[in-house]
C-alpha cells in the first residue's frame, strides 16, 4: 500500500463559470438522487465529469469525489483512496477500517468491506460519493467490492459513477427494483437549442440557425467536439466556409479540431500544451522547469479562461489536468511531431518530481523516458520499504520494464524484486536469477568497508521460503541457520521469517520440538514488530505441532490466539487468515468427538480463506471436513470435501497436507468398502515402501497398513506398522503413536496374539487418557470394539474404556441407521454406495468416463471400477441397460 496519498484525487473538477444551462440533465440527476445509483455513461468527450461536478456544486448535499485512474486496480490501495474520500464527509468515519488495512497489508475481505459499509450508515445527513472515471478499475475484486457497498448502502447514501463503459455490475438487477438512473451519450449530447446557446450566447460567434443546424448534425450534439469547433470558429473569419468544411468521422473531427485550437493559440501557448500533455497532472513549478520557462502560471490561467479543457484538482488551482480527450490528442500530436523530445521530457518531469517528493510518479516517468538508471536510483532508497509493506503489485511491473544490466548492482531493487515474485506465487525459474544478482552484486563490490550485506540476508531468507514451498526441508533448515547466523540484533523483520521458516521445515519433516521452539521465537518477534499477518501464522503452526505431539490444552489456548488477534486487527472482524485458528480447534473439537461444534469451526475456517483464495485453508480444512463427513457416514459430502482439498493445491507445494489428500481418499474407500479402488491403491504403495520413508508419507503408510488389516494380512500390516511406531515415539507425534498403537493391536489379535495385542492398545489408553482422545479409537469401528471389552474385562482404563465403547456404538447406531437408509430405497441385495449412485446418474447423461471422472475429480480408473461394480450389481452390461434398468428401480430421479 502507498505511503502517501494524491489529494488531488479527492477534489472535485471546478466548474468553469458560463457553462450552458441543462435543466433536463440536472432534473435528472436531482431524481436519481432518491435512487442508490446514477450512473452517467457515455463515450469520453461527453461531459460526464462536468455534469455531475456542476450538479453536486449546486446541491445542497454533502459530497465526495473520487478521481480514478489505471494505478487504483489495487484492492487496497482503492479502498484507501475510498475511505479517505467518505473522510472528507464525515472524519470519524473508516478509521478502524484503514488501521487495519495498514496493519495487515492485506487485500481487504468481505467482513472488512461490510465494517466499511456500516460506518456509512453513522453520517447522519443525506450525501453523495462520486466515482469518477471508473471505466479504468478492471479488477474483479473492486466491482465485487463496489457491488456489495451498492447492496448494503444506507438509505441516506447516493452513488454516481461516471464511466466511458458500463461496469461489470448486475444493472438489470437494479433496474428491476428501480434502484438506479441511467444517463447515457444520447442524454448528454447537445440540442439543437443548447447548441445555439453554446455558439452564440457562450462564445459570442453569432450563427445563423441553418450553421447551427449543420454543426449539431455533424457532431451529433458531441460536447468536446462542439467546444473544439468553438475554439476554432473563434479564429475563422469565413464560418460558413468553415462549417461546410467540417465533416468526417469523430475521429478525423477531432484530429482536425485539434489542429486548428492549437493553430489559433500563440506559438508559446502551443509548445505549452504538446510538451506538457505527457503529465498526468501539472502544476506552474513542473512545467516552469519541464519548459524551462518562468510564466507557466500566467499561461495555466489563460488556458483555464479560454475554456481549453483544463480540469482543476484541488480547490486552490495549484493542480490541473487535462481533459482525458484533449490530453490524448496533444500527446498523440507530440509524438507525431516531436518524438525525439519524448525521452527528454519525460526525464525532466521524472527530475522535477522527484526532487519534490512524488516518488511513484517519477519513477513512471523516468521509465516512458526509457531514463531506467533514473528509476532504479528512485526505486532503491524505498524498496527495502515497499518489501515490509508488501507493495507486490508495483515492484512486480518495474521488475517487467527494467533491463536486467540496470538493477544488477542494486541488490536491494533485486531484493525486492524477489519478494513480490515470492508473495504472488511465482515460480522458482523467475526467482532464483534475481538471487544470483543480489548475491553476485555484493560480492563482487567486497572492497566497500560499508556495503550493506542485508540484502544477502533476504536472499537466504527467499531460498529458505522456496525449499519450503517445494519440499525441500533440509535446505530450509540449514539456509534459515545460515542466515540466522548473520543476522543484527535490531533486524526483527529477518528474524521473524527465518524463525517462522525454521518452525514451518521442523513441523514439516516431523521435528516437532524444533518446530516448536523456532515457532514461538517468530511468534514473538512479529509480535514486537507488529506483524501481525506473520504472528498468525506463527501460532498457527505452533497449535498445528502441538495438536501432533498429543498436547490438546496447549493447541486449543494457540488457536484461539490466532483468532484474538486475527479478530483485533479486522476491527471485531476475524481478517482471512485467522481461518488458521478456526481450522485447528475443528480439528480438536473432531477428535473430543464433538462433531458439530468441529463443523461449525472447519466451514467457517474454510469460508474465511477463501475470500482471499488460501490455498493453507483449503486443503487443511477441507480433509479435516471430508473426515468428519466420513464418520457421520455422509459420504457425498466427504467425497465433495476431498474435491475441494484437491482443487486448493498447487503442482509445486510440498507440505504434509498436500501428500495426504490421496490417503484420505483411500481411507474413504475403505469406509465404503470400495475393494476394489483399495487394493489396486494398495499394491502400487507398497512398491514405493523402503526404510527411507519421509514423514510426510506417515499417512499414506498407515492407511496401506489399515488396507492390508481389511484384506486380514497382519503380519504385512505390522512390518510397516513397527517403523511407523518406531518414528513416530522419536518424533514425540502422540496422536500418530496411539493410532499405530491401536493398529498393531488389531493386527496382534488377527495374529491370535491377544496378550501381545492387549499390551499394545494398553499403552495407546495410556496416552489417549489424559488429553482425550475419541475419535483416532472408535473411527477404526468394529475392529476396535473387542479390544475395548477386553481392556474393560481385564480392569484395564475402564473408565476411558467404557467412555469410547459408548462413543462407538453410538457411531455404529448411525452407520446401521446411514446403510438401512441407503438400502431401504434400492431393491437391490447389493446397494449401490453414495458414490456408485453419483456416477450411475452421470452415466445416465451419456457422459463418457473420462467427462464423469473430471466432474468427479477423480481418476479415469476410479470410473471405470465405479462402473464395473455397478453393471455387476445392476446385472447389465452396457451404459444404456443401465440406465434402463437405474429407472425401472427408480435409483434415480427422471
Amino acid at each position: 500500500m502507498a505511503t502517501t496519498l494524491l489529494r488531488t484525487k479527492l477534489y472535485r473538477p471546478a466548474v468553469n463559470d458560463g457553462l450552458v444551462a441543462r435543466p433536463r440533465l440536472v432534473s435528472l440527476l436531482d431524481e436519481g438522487s432518491k435512487r442508490k445509483l446514477t450512473l452517467v455513461s457515455a463515450p469520453a468527450g461527453f461531459g460526464k465529469t462536468t455534469l455531475v461536478s456542476e450538479w453536486i456544486e449546486k446541491s445542497s448535499r454533502p459530497s465526495a469525489w473520487l478521481s480514478l485512474d489505471d494505478d487504483d486496480n489495487e484492492p487496497l490501495g482503492f479502498l484507501v483512496y475510498l475511505v479517505n474520500a467518505v473522510k472528507q464527509i464525515d472524519d470519524s468515519v473508516g478509521d478502524e477500517v484503514l488501521r487495519v488495512l495498514v496493519a495487515s497489508k492485506m487485500e481487504p475481505d468481505k467482513d472488512l468491506i461490510m465494517k466499511f459499509a456500516d460506518e456509512l450508515s453513522d453520517i447522519n445527513d443525506n450525501f453523495t460519493l462520486v466515482l469518477d472515471d471508473y471505466h479504468v478499475i478492471t479488477n474483479e475484486s473492486i466491482h465485487e467490492t463496489i457491488d456489495f457497498i451498492i447492496d448494503h448502502m444506507p438509505e441516506n447514501m447516493h452513488l454516481i459513477m461516471t464511466t466511458r463503459s458500463d461496469p461489470p455490475l448486475p444493472l438489470a438487477r437494479l433496474r428491476v427494483r428501480s434502484q438506479i438512473t441511467e444517463v447515457r451519450g444520447a442524454d448528454l449530447r447537445f440540442s439543437e437549442t443548447e447548441t445555439a446557446t453554446f455558439f452564440n450566447d457562450f462564445l459570442g460567434l453569432d450563427l445563423d440557425k441553418d450553421e447551427i443546424a449543420t454543426l449539431e448534425n455533424r457532431t451529433e450534439g458531441w460536447v468536446a467536439s462542439l467546444q473544439l469547433a468553438g475554439l476554432s470558429l473563434q479564429g475563422v473569419e469565413d464560418k460558413k466556409k468553415f462549417i461546410s468544411a467540417f465533416s468526417g468521422s469523430h475521429r478525423f473531427i477531432i484530429d482536425y479540431l485539434v489542429d486548428e485550437v492549437l493553430s489559433c493559440q500563440r506559438k508559446e501557448v502551443q509548445e505549452f500544451l504538446l510538451k506538457t500533455s505527457i503529465l498526468k497532472r501539472l502544476c506552474a513549478p513542473l512545467c516552469n522547469e519541464l519548459l524551462t520557462i518562468d510564466n507557466s502560471q500566467e499561461i495555466l490561467d489563460e488556458l483555464e479562461r479560454s475554456n481549453i479543457f483544463l480540469v482543476s484538482l484541488d480547490n486552490e488551482r495549484q493542480w490541473y489536468r487535462y481533459h482525458h480527450l484533449f490530453g490524448d490528442f496533444l500527446s498523440q500530436r507530440l509524438k507525431e511531431k516531436e518524438p525525439q523530445a519524448l525521452n527528454m521530457l519525460h526525464q525532466g518531469a521524472a527530475a522535477w518530481l522527484r526532487s519534490n517528493g512524488q516518488t511513484m510518479e517519477a519513477i513512471a516517468h523516468a521509465i516512458e523516458g526509457e531514463d531506467f538508471e533514473m528509476a532504479a536510483d528512485v526505486i532503491e532508497p524505498i524498496a527495502k520499504n515497499m518489501i515490509m509493506e508488501n507493495q507486490t503489485m508495483p515492484l512486480l511491473n518495474w521488475k517487467s520494464v527494467l533491463p536486467e544490466d540496470i538493477i544488477a548492482t542494486r541488490p536491494w531493487i533485486c531484493t525486492a524484486f524477489a519478494w513480490s515474485c515470492i508473495n504472488s506465487g511465482m515460480p522458482q525459474e523467475e526467482i532464483e536469477p534475481l538471487l544470483n544478482l543480489v548475491e553476485s552484486a555484493i560480492s563482487e563490490d567486497n572492497s566497500s568497508d560499508e556495503l550493506d550485506q542485508e540484502p544477502l540476508l533476504h536472499a537466504t531468507t527467499i531460498r529458505a521460503l522456496m525449499a519450503i514451498r517445494v519440499g525441500k526441508f533440509q535446505d530450509a533448515v540449514e539456509d534459515s541457520i545460515k542466515a540466522m547466523k548473520q543476522i543484527p540484533d535490531d533486524n526483527v523483520f529477518i528474524q521473524a521469517v527465518l524463525a517462522l521458516n525454521l518452525g514451518v521445515a521442523f513441523y514439516a519433516v516431523g521435528e516437532l520440538a524444533s518446530a516448536r521452539k523456532h515457532l514461538r521465537d517468530g511468534y514473538r518477534l512479529c509480535m514486537e514488530s507488529e506483524n501481525y499477518a506473520g504472528a498468525i501464522g506463527a501460532k498457527s503452526y505452533l497449535g498445528y505441532t502441538q495438536l501432533a505431539q498429543g498436547l490438546f490444552h496447549e493447541s486449543e489456548q494457540a488457536f484461539n490466539k490466532v483468532i484474538e488477534i486475527g479478530t483485533k486487527v479486522g476491527g471485531g472482524q476475524p481478517i482471512p487468515i485467522s481461518g488458521y485458528g478456526h481450522i485447528g480447534l475443528g480439528q480438536i473439537f473432531y477428535e473430543r468427538n464433538n462433531l458439530s461444534e468441529a463443523e461449525i469451526h472447519l466451514k467457517q475456517g474454510i469460508e474465511l480463506g477463501e475470500k482471499v483464495n488460501d490455498f493453507t485453508t483449503g486443503i487443511r480444512g477441507n480433509l479435516a471436513l471430508a473426515r468428519l463427513k466420513q464418520a457421520q457416514k455422509d459420504f457425498g459430502a466427504a467425497e465433495a470435501a476431498l474435491s475441494q482439498a484437491m482443487a486448493s493445491t498447487f503442482p509445486d507445494w510440498r507440505m504434509p497436507e498436500g501428500r495426504q489428500i490421496a490417503a484420505w481418499e483411500m481411507e474413504l474407500r475403505l469406509a465404503q468398502e470400495n475393494t476394489m479402488d483399495t487394493s489396486a491403491w494398495a499394491d502400487s504403495r507398497s512398491e514405493q515402501l523402503d526404510d527411507k520413508s519421509e514423514h510426510m508419507d506417515i499417512r499414506l503408510d498407515t492407511v496401506l497398513a489399515k488396507i492390508r488389516l481389511q484384506q486380514e494380512r497382519p503380519n504385512e500390516a505390522l512390518s510397516i506398522l513397527e517403523k511407523l511406531l518406531r518414528d513416530a515415539k522419536d518424533a514425540g507425534r502422540a496422536g500418530d503413536t496411539i493410532e499405530i498403537l491401536a493398529l498393531v493391536a488389531i493386527a496382534e489379535i488377527q495374529n491370535e496374539s491377544t496378550e501381545s495385542a492387549m499390551s499394545s492398545f494398553q499403552a495407546a489408553l495410556d496416552l489417549g487418557e489424559p488429553q482425550g482422545y475419541v475419535r483416532t479409537f472408535i473411527d477404526h469401528g468394529k475392529a476396535i470394539e473387542g479390544l475395548l471389552k477386553e481392556a474393560i474385562s481385564r480392569q484395564i482404563k475402564v473408565d476411558y474404556a467404557s467412555k469410547l465403547l459408548m462413543s462407538l456404538n453410538a457411531d455404529s447406531k448411525i452407520s446401521k441407521s446411514h446403510r438401512s437408509e441407503v438400502a431401504g430405497s434400492q431393491p437391490l441385495i447389493d446397494p449401490l454406495t453414495a458414490r456408485e449412485l453419483e456416477v450411475l446418474a452421470l452415466v445416465v447423461e451419456r457422459l463418457k468416463y473420462q467427462e464423469i471422472a473430471d466432474r468427479l475429480v477423480v481418476s479415469l480408473n476410479t470410473i471405470r471400477t465405479h462402473s464395473k461394480n455397478i453393471y455387476s450389481k445392476l446385472g447389465v452390461k452396457s451404459a444404456t441397460q443401465a440406465a434402463e434398468r437405474a429407472k425401472e428401480l427408480g435409483l434415480i430421479k427422471q
